[in-house]
């Protein structure tokens, strides 16, 4: 997450995702509040860059930070994309989302389930919003990320989102952990 914080902070070239953070009004509290970062292009930046820390790519895999070619190479999974890292409950990093600066699709990419993360058992921004749930006795669930972001910027720092299409029972019981009230503020699609 570091990694990815620190490029976008510095790196020339990620002029682009600054502006795709600017364009959806997300202010600089909340970039270093959500530690929201940006891949290179490059195909093995981030594998490079771990491999030189000491990690394996077997280590890499297993995290779901590189994926693995036909041909059997690895490559960052995550390129040219703003990442969002997700946390649990503790804070500890435990997977993350990626959004394309560009019209392709998928329009975002998750890290894929792996040891340490699930997408079913996940409530983005539970580490920053589980004191403020607490203290107000009430959760919002909203649905993606930047919904999330948003509506702390905006004061509403007691809202998460379900991960995925549907909110499961795993999510629910995280939530009723720390408040027993639910507030559903979902798009209205069909």
């Amino acid at each position: 997450a570091q990694y990815y914080h620190d490029i976008l902070l510095t790196s020339s070239q990620s002029n682009k995702a600054r502006i795709y953070l600017d364009s959806r009004s997300i202010n600089a509290a909340s970039i270093a509040d959500f530690q929201l970062g940006y891949a290179l292009p490059e195909w093995q930046s981030l594998k490079d860059t771990l491999n030189q820390a000491g990690y394996a790519d077997e280590v890499l895999l297993e995290a779901g930070l590189l994926g693995i070619s036909d041909l059997g190479r690895t490559y960052d999974r995550f390129r040219d994309q703003v990442i969002i890292p997700i946390a649990d409950v503790r804070g500890r990093i435990t997977g993350f989302g990626a959004r394309v600066l560009n019209d392709s699709q998928p329009k975002y990419l998750n890290s894929p389930e792996t040891p340490i993360f699930s997408k079913s058992a996940t409530l983005f921004g539970i580490n920053l919003a589980a004191s403020s749930i607490r203290q107000q006795d009430k959760s919002i669930i909203v649905e993606g990320y930047f919904d999330v972001i948003v509506s702390h910027q905006f004061g509403f720092k007691n809202t998460v989102a379900s991960m995925g299409t549907a909110i499961t029972d795993k999510q629910i019981n995280i939530l009723k952990k720390v408040s027993r009230h639910l507030v559903l503020a979902l798009d209205a699609d069909t």
